[in-house]
């Protein structure tokens, strides 16, 4: 392979799907004073076909791509810029795992093992019900990570969420999901898919399992749950309305019986 025909495409859509300009991966490396870019000339000659690129190239491509699943954009100062990296996914492989540097030259070169890029998809109540039952894990396991009362560790989710702009009403909602007196619909999941695209309340449980020695790696996951999901319409994106009677739980639409984060197919976490 002596050009980008392959990896071009895959960069070009990622691209497309995030709505970020070509200079977007060079602005946070010049504000990060990464040595390896990725620079917008390589990334337009790339998304081109026409780059021959040299091992730095997916390096560089790789550390980007991390920062983006980790939210990692310190040294930021421009506003717009910082906007655009919020609004941003990361590219990942069907587990969840960002890719990496192997992962792109792996796209570079045909590789048949190399990860499938991401494909729409569109949010069903299958993957609202997958979504609430993996939420609930999450907040099964930093209840047990704290070891503190679960009302002391709503608290200190709660503050968090409010400081993000979740409003009350909001985060009563979400309080009965995650303790199961009531079922996300969905609408309900696309209301908030929509509003709250940066996920306060994942990085909210972020926050307490970093401040009590947590693993965070499954959080980190969750933070990319919705990459394949597309945009709502303006109409689609009205506030989430308060709870007013909960409707009737269904059954067996909690965490699987083994207690790990099942995935629904086609799903790439980050």
């Amino acid at each position: 392979m002596e050009d980008s025909r392959l990896l071009g495409p895959i960069l070009k859509e990622w691209f497309a799907q995030n709505e970020w300009p070509q200079s977007i991966s060079e602005g946070l490396a010049r504000a990060k004073g990464w040595e390896l870019g990725p620079w917008a000339s390589q990334i337009s000659i790339c998304m081109s076909g026409r780059l021959t690129p040299k091992p730095n190239f997916f390096k560089a491509l790789g550390q980007f791509n991390q920062a983006v699943a980790e939210r990692d954009f310190v040294g930021v100062t421009d506003r717009r810029l910082m906007d655009r990296l919020k609004r941003g996914e990361p590219l990942t492989r069907e587990d969840g795992i960002p890719w990496t540097a192997t992962d792109f030259f792996a796209a570079y070169i045909g590789d048949a093992n190399a990860p499938k890029p991401p494909v729409i998809q569109e949010l069903t109540q299958e993957i609202v019900d997958k979504w609430q039952a993996m939420l609930r894990e999450a907040w099964r396991e930093l209840v047990m990570t704290t070891m503190l009362p679960s009302a002391r560790v709503w608290a200190e989710v709660r503050e968090l969420c409010l400081k993000q702009g979740i409003s009350p009403e909001e985060l009563d909602w979400t309080q009965e999901i995650l303790c199961g007196l009531r079922e996300a619909t969905l609408g309900e999941g696309k209301r908030m898919v929509a509003k709250y695209d940066n996920q306060p309340l994942i990085r909210a449980f972020m926050a307490v399992q970093e401040k009590h020695g947590g693993d965070t790696s499954k959080l980190k996951k969750l933070l990319g749950w919705r990459q394949n999901l597309p945009e709502l319409s303006p109409e689609d994106r009205s506030f989430l309305p308060a709870p007013s009677v909960a409707p009737k739980r269904r059954m067996g639409s909690g965490a699987n019986a083994s207690g790990s984060l099942s995935l629904p197919p086609g799903i790439a976490l980050a």
